[in-house]
């Protein structure tokens, strides 16, 4: 079994709405969350530091609404495939339980997008889901907290 679970952050829905991923910053005491929101641009993330898995969370600083990915920050090589970011994933430092993220490489995260044609109306099953890797190309939050 498990305790009694510990709310640790709260809003609205719209502003906090699932995909919660958290992971450890390595080199560091700190801990990442991305959760994902929704906003009139589509889906994107927001992203929060804490010394503790159950500490208090702090926006990491620097965009609106402490926005990680989403149409106002991704950058596409000609036709934008996609206007949200949506069910993410950190690429992280290796591969065991740590689910570890180093502040030192460039973040890069998995996400999957939808490719909707203007004025068509999808089903649930028939929206035409794509995944994507998008990478950060300048300093951050994140990369603020490299300590090499």
């Amino acid at each position: 079994g498990f305790s009694e679970p510990v709310v640790v952050m709260n809003e609205k829905r719209e502003d906090m709405f699932e995909a919660s991923n958290t992971y450890k910053i390595t080199g560091t005491n700190k801990y990442l969350t991305l959760i994902e929101a929704m906003g009139t641009s589509g889906r994107y993330f927001r992203a929060w530091t804490a010394d503790r898995l159950d500490g208090t969370w702090q926006p990491v600083p620097g965009a609106r609404m402490n926005m990680f990915a989403g149409a106002e920050n991704v950058k596409f090589n000609g036709r934008t495939w996609s206007e949200g970011v949506s069910h993410g994933e950190m690429i992280r430092d290796g591969f065991d339980q740590t689910l570890s993220i180093d502040p030192c490489q460039p973040l890069r995260f998995l996400y999957q997008g939808a490719a909707l044609e203007k004025g068509r109306k999808y089903d649930y099953i028939e929206v035409p889901y794509r995944l994507g890797v998008i990478t950060a190309t300048a300093p951050n939050a994140i990369s603020a907290l490299c300590s090499k």
